[in-house]
């Protein structure tokens, strides 16, 4: 069984300052709730008891929280104006990292570690699977021959194109598009 000492009230006090000061050294969050902080400060000034201490880190973890999930909502909106403006502009051959990147004012590296990290994939990835995914709508339903939809999916040359479907899929897009009709046809 473990023994618990004695703490004694110094060592609670110089924990709590220690606490409400790594709290404090945020500047974002004092800068939005300066009326809660400058009612914290003011309560700081004061001999405080356990329960008073206590209730100032609950009050500052609740800021926090409530700093938290604004962030997050500010990011899944930011997550999606990326997403779109990658889905409009991946047919273009010339579409990049530093490009999308430029086009929201952040840095090319910044840029690609923020978005794995929200994307859960790189850049690159994600740009091909959206290029792959329209890619097997056109061989299905459209008449085009393999130069125009690799055109129309971001290649400028059908062998390049050919080559990046044959390592998602397996096949090549003729074959792909051969086994979808044989499919329908048989259905």
């Amino acid at each position: 069984m473990m023994q618990v000492k004695e703490v004694s009230p110094y060592y609670i006090r110089s924990l709590f300052y220690n606490v409400i000061s790594i709290f404090m050294e945020n500047k974002k969050v004092c800068g939005e709730y300066e009326k809660e902080i400058t009612d914290i400060s003011t309560m700081l000034s004061q001999q405080l008891s356990s329960t008073q201490m206590i209730d100032l880190i609950k009050k500052f973890y609740g800021l926090f929280v409530r700093e938290k999930e604004e962030n997050q909502v500010k990011e899944d909106e930011w997550m999606k104006q990326v997403r779109h403006y990658i889905e409009m502009h991946a047919g273009e051959s010339s579409l990049s990292l530093v490009e999308v990147s430029e086009h929201i004012g952040m840095s090319a590296t910044w840029f690609s570690t923020l978005f794995k990290e929200k994307g859960g994939c790189s850049f690159k990835e994600y740009v091909d699977m959206i290029r792959l995914e329209k890619a097997r709508e056109l061989l299905v339903n459209a008449e085009d021959t393999i130069e125009i939809i690799a055109e129309k999916v971001g290649y400028n040359s059908s062998y390049s194109f050919t080559r990046f479907f044959k390592k998602y899929t397996g096949v090549t897009p003729n074959a792909y598009r051969l086994m979808k009709k044989d499919k329908d046809g048989r259905e």
